[in-house]
């Protein structure tokens, strides 16, 4: 058929009718190869040179109004018309390749409207991805020319293999492409145009950095980046809101911890509150603001006024000065729980350089009940009748806990000890048995002379039920007046020190000594302490010559500590010959034997500089060694 004639018709010779749901520009493809024409354009052409190629073509084919209204998508060419429907834009329409579902394809060859647009990567119907290359040769199908279900090698496209799509982006799928459907479970129906925005933001902050240009997606008309755009939205809109809020606290823990929540989550809160700001994404907002509530290291409060005044009011954190108050206690006390894990702030550098510190305000109440009944070091003495200082050593030792302890270098003013970490340190007690007289604990520990450490070991065994405890039956004693048995207490003693008394390494020789190690292995090159090897162990010192060694010399830093001189002034005061230092063999430490100091323990060996209680402890050969007093 020939131009001239078509122009002077107002009819097409052939005219092949619309199906349902057909691409506009896919139909005017099959209408130009049916009538001879080289490409769509030159049909537009030829109808309506300067007018409306739409209505022309309309008019040519005598399409009515019902098969007009199956038709969809933007026609190019002379005076572009675009249908657009479910009001989407010109970007949204894929110009490049066609994808087709082999199965559909199948069923009736023509190109389905919905396989126009970019983000439509499986077919609802089939349940199956979209392909668009013949599965043989790899050939692809141009924009604007027809597809039949045969490719130019010979191979059937409807016959190619397909692969199942998930359900989360056939859900997605189907909201896509307009159906009255929610994107995913658990949210509301929305516009078709809000569901392509929707996928085209929230996919780029599933994985990797944040984008610097949300939005704006490269290759978006090749079906592999298609696929992973959608794919990833629906792994973050699956099993709402928690998979958005997982995404939410990786952007949060990849940042640096600022009072800023634009700051934190940066281009993801552009989105949220501006990009995606209309009333229908509201949804995104609520989980957003769920997470800042519950997981938000800083404090939201007024000023953050694009927040729903719900989230505003209901505070999740709080200062510690707030948390003070809260609680009645200072807040060197808060400070005190967060250094012995009691508690837990999180700190916020400031642009000043000082920094913001905030606790959760579920933590307020559970400070207030913690601090309601504490008591001070001597009120916890008295209630377990034990002497302070012996209640110091369970501290150190860790077998009474405390809420604010003063054995720290700021420590506060007074000690905090819970009732219940009392109540924990009471003993179930039984009758003594006939014909054995009871001895008190505090009578154990006043007048049995132990050993450092050796009371806490005896609490330790008293609270792990290794020895029994005595009392009347039905009342509460305390720590201090439980009733032992004294040969049971022996027995248990003469255990534990046998084990005590087993050699120890050279670190723990330098330890026992007050000493470095280096002054250790020192003392045994020189011989002055003994020493045995242990087959493989390597060398072991016994407690006897610690106690022979320290009987038998002494340290000028013991010397200088006890004459309340620093070391270097008191060296040229002595004229005793060290027998091994820094200027006698090497070594680290001056030693002297203590037989030369009581030898010699005129002036003409200790000047007069020296005060006279030192010199009566020379010369009665007993000397502080560390903490260790020996004769």
């Amino acid at each position: 058929i020939g131009r001239t004639m078509c122009m002077h018709h107002t009819r097409l010779a052939v005219r092949p009718r619309p199906q349902p749901g057909e691409l506009w520009i896919a139909y005017v493809a099959r209408v130009a190869t049916c009538n001879g024409y080289e490409s769509t354009g030159a049909l537009l052409r030829t109808l309506a040179p300067d007018g409306d190629s739409v209505a022309a073509l309309c008019q040519a084919l005598g399409l009515t109004p019902g098969e007009h209204d199956m038709l969809g998508g933007p026609i190019p060419g002379h005076g572009i018309h675009g249908m657009h429907p479910m009001d989407l834009d010109t970007g949204d329409f894929n110009h490049d390749k066609v994808r087709w579902c082999p199965r559909c394809l199948g069923a009736a060859a023509y190109v389905r409207f919905a396989w126009n647009l970019k983000l439509i990567c499986a077919c609802p119907l089939h349940r199956n991805w979209l392909v668009d290359r013949c599965g043989d040769c790899g050939r692809d199908r141009r924009w604007g020319t027809p597809l039949t279900n045969l490719c130019e090698c010979g191979s059937v496209l409807s016959a190619q293999p397909v692969r199942p799509a998930p359900p989360g982006v056939i859900d997605l799928t189907e909201a896509l492409v307009g159906k009255p459907v929610a994107p995913a479970p658990g949210l509301q129906v929305i516009a078709a145009r809000s569901v392509h925005r929707l996928v085209r933001y929230l996919r780029q902050f599933s994985h990797g950095p944040q984008p610097r240009r949300p939005g704006q997606i490269g290759g978006l008309h090749s079906l592999e980046v298609a696929t992973a755009l959608v794919t990833g939205a629906a792994e973050a809109l699956a099993d709402w809101p928690h998979a958005f809020q997982h995404i939410v606290m990786s952007i949060q823990s990849s940042a640096t911890s600022t009072s800023g929540v634009r700051r934190t989550f940066g281009a993801l809160y552009g989105v949220i509150y501006e990009e995606l700001g209309d009333p229908e994404f509201q949804f995104l907002r609520d989980a957003f603001e769920d997470h800042v509530h519950d997981n938000w290291w800083g404090l939201v409060c007024k000023r953050h006024r694009r927040f729903r005044a719900r989230t505003q009011s209901e505070r999740s954190r709080i200062t510690v000065h707030q948390a003070a108050v809260a609680a009645d206690v200072s807040p060197a006390v808060i400070r005190h729980c967060v250094q012995g894990d009691l508690l837990e702030w999180e700190q916020i550098p400031l642009p000043c350089g000082r920094h913001m510190r905030t606790l959760r305000t579920s933590d307020v109440v559970s400070l207030r009940d913690l601090f309601a009944n504490a008591l001070t070091l001597s009120q916890a003495a008295g209630q377990l009748a034990l002497p302070e200082r012996r209640l110091r050593d369970l501290i150190a030792a860790k077998v009474v806990r405390v809420l604010v302890s003063r054995h720290a270098e700021t420590a506060p003013a007074r000690w905090a000890i819970a009732q219940s970490e009392i109540k924990r340190l009471s003993v179930p007690v039984l009758t003594l048995p006939s014909g054995v007289k009871g001895i008190r604990f505090v009578d154990v520990m006043r007048f049995w002379r132990l050993r450092a450490g050796e009371v806490v070991a005896l609490v330790q065994a008293l609270l792990g039920r290794r020895l029994e405890a005595y009392g009347p039956l039905g009342h509460a004693v305390p720590l201090g007046r439980i009733e032992l048995n004294p040969g049971a207490v022996r027995e248990w003693l003469g255990v534990t020190r046998a084990s005590a008394d087993a050699p120890l390494t050279v670190d723990q020789a330098a330890r026992w000594l007050g000493v470095k190690q280096e002054v250790c292995y020192g003392l045994l090159r020189l011989g002055l302490l003994r020493s045995q090897p242990i087959n493989a162990l390597g060398l072991r010192v016994s407690i006897d010559a610690l106690e022979i060694f320290c009987a038998e010399y002494i340290s000028l830093v013991a010397l200088a500590k006890n004459a309340q001189l620093a070391p270097r002034r008191l060296l040229p005061l002595v004229s005793a010959r060290p027998v091994c230092g820094p200027t006698v063999d090497g070594t680290r430490q001056y030693f002297y034997r203590r037989a030369d100091l009581r030898g010699d323990s005129s002036d003409a060996i200790i000047k007069s500089k020296i005060p006279g209680d030192l010199r009566q402890d020379l010369s009665a050969g007993t000397v502080d060694f560390g903490e260790k007093r020996l004769t």
